[in-house]
């Protein structure tokens, strides 16, 4: 509040009463002085009071948004968990799968003359050829290096029977 001088101010002395009316005076405008300030000060604090209130408010709702978004992060992890789980069981089961078709394929015995029957022809021999090479070839998922050969071997022979080179 603002700087104001206390002075005592003897009311029993009525020789001079343009003092005790100017002393009078000047309590009066201290007092409306303080008055002011004193408004001045209950403004600012209400509106400090407003602005905490509303601070208050904007921060329960990021609050809010900071659980739900924690909430949502837990179940994607939990769900990736279950995901990368299901996958790691995929994986074994196809891994398995391969292997059971490898020692399938690597006991199917392939009989000379299955491979190009039906072909007529340098085209159609050809034609054939390319396409066992891409069911059969080892770098292919389903390929086996023991077929290809069988399939070469077959080729070889079958070239000669049609005369190419």
């Amino acid at each position: 509040m603002g700087g104001h001088v206390n002075f005592v101010y003897d009311l029993g002395d009525e020789e001079n009463p343009d003092e005790l009316k100017h002393f009078l005076f000047l309590e009066s405008v201290r007092i409306s002085q303080e008055k002011q300030e004193l408004a001045d000060e209950k403004r600012r604090f209400e509106q400090e009071k407003k602005r905490l209130i509303r601070e208050k408010d904007l921060f329960e709702k990021q609050w809010k948004i900071v659980e739900r978004e924690l909430r949502k992060i837990g179940n994607d992890r939990d769900n990736i968990a279950r995901d990368k789980a299901y996958i790691e069981r995929e994986k074994a089961n196809l891994k398995r799968m391969q292997q059971q078709q490898k020692m399938q394929a690597s006991n199917v015995v392939v009989k000379s003359g299955t491979f190009f029957a039906g072909v007529v022809g340098s085209a159609g021999l050809r034609k054939r050829y390319r396409d066992l090479l891409k069911i059969y070839h080892p770098d292919n998922g389903n390929g086996d290096s023991a077929t290809l050969l069988a399939i070469n071997k077959e080729y070889e022979v079958i070239k000669k029977q049609f005369g190419i080179n």
